[in-house]
């Protein structure tokens, strides 16, 4: 078919004309570029709608991995709950690092759970199953080992363990949407408490036994262990607060290599930790009893803070009570009489005062006071045959066994005294003698000084003259009641501080006194009669001053013949009769079973002549050489740590052996005192190292932290977990424990000794590998490691290594005294590290997110009043 001839017509007129006008390609060029910016446009639109859609994605994703690390975070916190919280309530698991020794490029260790219920170790970390390993080799794969899925936390630096090993790989547990994974999740926990906390430490010197965690010196360059030096530790001191994170410490340590070696050993605490009785206690869970505040109660008596002290004892250690072998054969009341008498020590220990506390009207504690140990009777006859005037006058010798000055005034009582004959008148007794010194008296440390009480005067009549002078037989027989010896009592301002027992101290017959031998007078002529504490063992007495009025044996008589007085006796100092008179005041035989003593003090000067009295006898004390060996130590005031129970005297009456000694006529269950310090700081005896019997079992229930004012549960600022905390870390902590109680060991080495830190860190090490700590209590198992002269630098004493160390007690016990004031066995801190995977259809990780959180585990009471452990976050540091 043919164009249209109208068609055509029209094509040709454009075409002439395109021909004819330029505007006509300018236009088609126009259309051209505004298609091409269309098309651009078109595409940017569909490049910025690709984009939106993976950012959209990716912010899908990440929210998912934050999800999931939060997820991790709160089932840390769910297992830290569960680890520390057993059915009844009580927190009985306990955090410690591995019974194994870990890799050898693992600086930190994750916290393994020790069951009180099953006694399996749980490994806190993520896992698909919460049952307890098998066996170490899988406790080792748990903690160190790759595994599959698994997520290295030293990745990036997230784990600041200045090591980039794999000890940190945690398994990941799958989210799933369906049977779809969507996102993956792990965890690991490590012990907060495992770390120093600059802020809760200072370099300033310690106290005699640590006041606080702020006087615990980090070591710095120069000394062994050496962590920081002089002015990092001053610069990280003067940092303001600092948040938890990895580069919390750079201001400090800036170089970087030393900051990342140094800063596994660093960490902050999100609060301090309470002081609760642990798991195995009848009391388990509640607050630990202040025995600061315990024994100084204003509103009870002294006896009354003492029946309270020993109640705490008996409700939680019901066998402590049986310490006591003497009163094995008593009822629990009657062997309650020992705790009650431990528990008057401690009160007169903390009380500022000097008196003795009583205990069912016997003197029973150790106040600041002097202890009888010789009593010296002149007479003097004056009158005519039918007339006699008896003059008495009374000498006490005591001693001084503490480390300051006893001052105070004196009295002295004599009852049940002799009956005296003349002539053919009646026989009549001397009347009891009941007299102050006058003044107050100061005896100074070690110190054996004798007081000097007044005279009392009797007059005797005879109806006819005399033939000979007055005259007494030996007692029993010569006593006022004819069956018993004289008793003393001496009072030591104004309150009783020592005693020969009578009753209604003690059951039975009290056959106790100053023993008296037959005597006639010569008129105008001195006569003495002196009798001395019994300290010889042929009656198995323990013989020991410090616990004279513990005594039920008769008081022996070391002089009774005239002419033997003025050579024989000795005054101002020891007597040294030994093998002629069994009464040898010699501590450094006689305690060497129990305590060290370094040198015995001074032998007394006889006086010479009969009429030089006790009190004009030169005294032989030089306070420099005799006054740094006084035996006993005591503080007047509240303890600054637990660990001074080591200091408190202990009344068992038991022999070196640990039998109860026999003797008294007839035999009395109170024979003798107890004669050594609780053993604290120092190995307990063999026959005591029993649970429920050993003396630092104390420190499980008491404590001497103060609560706030608005808390009930007593505070511990800065302690390390020894069962957490690597070796550097207990170095650093226990450098500095300087021994200087003793300032006789001082003298005799010539330089301060110190603990050696490392040598301890080592041997705790090596402890928990073996078993946990779980209780303070526990430490008793560093104790031999303590108890060695190598343990000190330089050695406390001369001889072989292991010998045990040449001090006093005071200074045995004075290292545990810091170091249990350092660290604890149960941590309520802990560093949570998270990470959170979000995954893409094919599995791969599309997303990470890292939690870094401490968590610190917080008590409430619950209706009992026992402690429920509850987890709160403290801070949360996000990557």
């Amino acid at each position: 078919m043919n164009p249209s001839p109208v068609i055509l017509s029209a094509a040709r007129k454009v075409t002439a004309g395109a021909q004819a006008t330029p505007r006509a390609g300018f236009a088609l060029v126009l259309v051209l570029v505004i298609l091409a910016a269309l098309t651009a446009l078109a595409v940017l639109t569909l490049t910025l709608a690709r984009f939106e859609a993976r950012a959209a994605a990716l912010h899908a994703d990440k929210i998912r991995a934050d999800w999931a690390a939060q997820a991790a975070l709160r089932e840390a916190m769910a297992r830290l709950t569960e680890a520390i919280t057993a059915a009844d309530g009580q927190a009985d698991r306990v955090f410690v690092t591995a019974q194994l020794e870990p890799p050898a490029d693992c600086r930190l260790s994750p916290i393994l759970i020790i069951s009180g219920s099953d006694g399996k170790m749980h490994p806190l970390i993520s896992s698909p199953t919460q049952t307890g390993a098998a066996d170490d080799a899988a406790l080792v794969a748990a903690l160190f080992a790759e595994r599959d899925g698994g997520a290295d936390l030293n990745r990036h630096g997230f784990i600041d363990s200045g090591s980039d090993a794999a000890d940190f790989t945690v398994k990941l547990l799958e989210l799933t949407d369906g049977d779809e994974p969507v996102a993956r999740y792990g965890y690991q926990i490590l012990d907060e408490e495992a770390r120093l906390d600059p802020r809760l430490h200072r370099a300033a010197d310690r106290e005699q036994y640590g006041q606080s965690a702020a006087e615990i010196p980090l070591c710095v360059d120069g000394t062994a262990g050496a962590l920081l030096t002089a002015g990092e530790m001053q610069t990280l001191l003067a940092l303001p607060a600092l948040p938890p994170t990895p580069l919390a410490f750079a201001p400090a340590l800036d170089d970087r290599q030393r900051r990342e070696r140094l800063r596994p050993w660093f960490g902050l605490r999100g609060a301090d930790a309470e002081d609760v009785i642990p798991a195995g206690l009848p009391e388990a869970g509640r607050p630990k009893y202040n025995l600061n505040d315990l024994a100084a109660d204003p509103d009870l008596t002294p006896e009354q803070r003492a029946e309270n002290i020993a109640a705490v004892i008996d409700r939680n250690l019901p066998d402590f009570k049986r310490r006591d072998p003497s009163l094995a054969g008593e009822t629990a009341d009657g062997q309650r009489r020992y705790l009650r008498r431990l528990a008057a020590s401690v009160v007169d220990y903390i009380d500022p005062d000097t008196v003795c506390t009583t205990v069912s009207g016997e003197p029973a504690g150790r106040g600041l006071l002097p202890l009888v140990v010789g009593v010296a009777e002149q007479y003097l006859w004056t009158g005519g045959n039918d007339s006699a005037v008896i003059r008495t006058r009374v000498f006490v010798q005591v001693w001084n066994p503490y480390t300051v000055n006893v001052s105070g005034t004196a009295r002295f009582r004599l009852a049940n005294r002799q009956r005296v004959s003349f002539g053919s008148g009646i026989v009549t007794p001397l009347a009891d003698y009941d007299a102050a010194a006058d003044g107050e008296i100061t005896v100074r440390p070690n110190e054996f000084k004798v007081i000097e009480f007044p005279a009392a005067s009797q007059t005797f009549t005879s109806p006819t003259p005399a033939a000979t002078g007055p005259r007494w037989s030996g007692s029993p027989a010569d006593a006022a009641d004819q069956t018993t010896h004289q008793p003393f009592e001496f009072f030591w301002n104004g309150a009783r501080a020592d005693m020969s027992r009578r009753p209604p101290v003690g059951p039975g017959a009290a056959t106790a006194g100053l023993v008296r031998n037959a005597k006639t007078l010569a008129r105008d002529q001195f006569h003495y009669q002196v009798n001395a504490i019994p300290t010889y063992a042929n009656r198995n007495t323990v013989g020991d001053p410090r616990a004279t009025f513990l005594s039920n044996y008769d008081w022996p008589v070391t002089s009774s013949a005239d002419g033997t007085y003025a050579n024989s006796t000795f005054w101002h100092g020891r007597s040294p009769r030994d093998g002629v008179f069994p009464h040898t005041q010699d501590f450094v035989t006689t305690w060497a079973a129990r305590d060290y003593v370094r040198a015995n003090p001074p032998v007394g000067n006889p006086p010479g002549a009969l009429n030089v009295s006790p009190a004009q006898t030169a005294s032989p004390y030089a306070a420099d050489r005799d006054a740094p060996n006084a035996p006993l130590f005591t503080r007047k005031g509240r303890m600054l740590s637990v660990g001074e129970l080591g200091n408190i005297f202990d009344p068992a009456q038991a022999a070196d052996d640990g039998r109860a000694p026999a003797g008294g006529t007839p035999s009395s269950v109170f024979v003798s005192g107890g004669g050594r310090t609780l053993r604290v700081g120092q190995p307990e005896f063999a026959y005591w190292d029993r649970d429920g019997m050993r003396a630092i079992e104390l420190l499980d229930i008491f404590t001497v932290n103060d609560a706030p004012a608005d808390a009930e549960y007593p505070r511990l600022a800065g302690r390390v977990n020894v069962n957490t905390a690597p070796r550097e870390v207990l170095t650093a902590l226990l450098h500095g424990i300087d021994i200087n109680a003793d300032a006789g060991a001082l003298t005799v080495s010539g330089s301060a000794c110190r603990l050696d830190a490392a040598r301890l860190a080592d041997v705790i090490v090596s402890e928990r590998h073996t078993a946990p700590f779980k209780k303070l209590s526990d430490l008793r198992r560093v104790l031999p490691a303590l108890n060695r002269a190598d343990a000190y630098q330089p050695p406390l004493g001369a001889g072989a290594a292991a010998e045990p160390p040449l001090v006093m007690d005071r200074a045995r016990e004075e290292a545990f005294a810091k170091f249990c004031n350092l660290v604890t066995a149960q941590s309520r801190n802990y560093r949570v590290y998270a990470i959170g995977q979000a995954l893409a259809a094919d599995g791969a990780v599309a997303a990470i997110s890292l939690l870094e959180a401490i968590v610190s585990v917080r008590p409430v009471t619950d209706g009992d009043g026992r402690a429920v452990w509850q987890p709160e976050i403290i801070y949360v540091y996000c990557q």
